[in-house]
């Protein structure tokens, strides 16, 4: 018996395990289907992988005072996640096309229209427009009592027929997020507690701005 035992707990433990990840992967794969790539895409993936309490969808972190009189700061974050990671502020970028992407600096949007004319748009550059907001959840983790540089910042492109000038870490395409993110999570940079506060810190703080 003292021999079965421990053998039946194991079992158990594993299969509950491989039940979660055949449903994540279910799940992905059913998202990935849909046609419809946008923030909400993103978002799904990352609450079937994580609890929902770690991620947040459209959040607002810069009042309209400020964003008023500079178009060129993003008021809202398309998504926040929070974890061992720290804070990540993610930017979601749906165009196909090709980007001129300098790290500082306005981005050009190339892109084939309707009618097969190339077309060239500016583009708010994410890493500059985002630099306000990590400033403002920096400012309120340290009301917290949270003094590490853990908040960072990714872009996230979920089209395939899209090319960048340049390749920086930051900029991944979204069937790499979760690895990325497990990799981000083995430097442990809050702690559970940490994480929980930051998050309902910003979910608090989100939410005032959007009233």
């Amino acid at each position: 018996f003292y021999f079965i035992a421990p053998l039946c707990i194991a079992a158990i433990v594993l299969g509950i395990y491989i039940i979660r990840k055949s449903t994540r992967i279910l799940i992905y794969d059913h998202l990935s289907e849909g046609s419809n790539k946008g923030v909400g895409y993103v978002y799904d993936i990352l609450s079937t992988q994580y609890p929902s309490s770690k991620v947040l969808k459209d959040a607002r972190l810069i009042p309209s005072s400020i964003t008023d009189d500079n178009p060129a700061v993003k008021p809202s974050s398309d998504i926040i996640f929070v974890n061992k990671c720290g804070v990540l502020l993610i930017t979601v970028i749906t165009d196909k096309g090709e980007f001129d992407n300098p790290k500082t600096g306005e981005w050009r949007y190339r892109f084939v229209d309707s009618e097969g004319k190339v077309q060239i748009r500016k583009k708010i550059n994410p890493f500059d427009s985002t630099i306000p907001q990590i400033r403002a959840v920096s400012d309120l983790l340290k009301s917290e009592g949270i003094y590490s540089k853990c908040i960072k910042r990714l872009v996230v492109y979920t089209q395939s027929k899209i090319r960048f000038t340049y390749n920086y870490s930051e900029i991944i395409h979204v069937d790499k997020l979760i690895s990325t993110i497990d990799e981000m999570n083995s430097k442990n940079e809050l702690t559970p507690s940490e994480a929980r506060v930051a998050f309902a810190a910003v979910t608090k703080y989100s939410a005032g701005l959007s009233k």
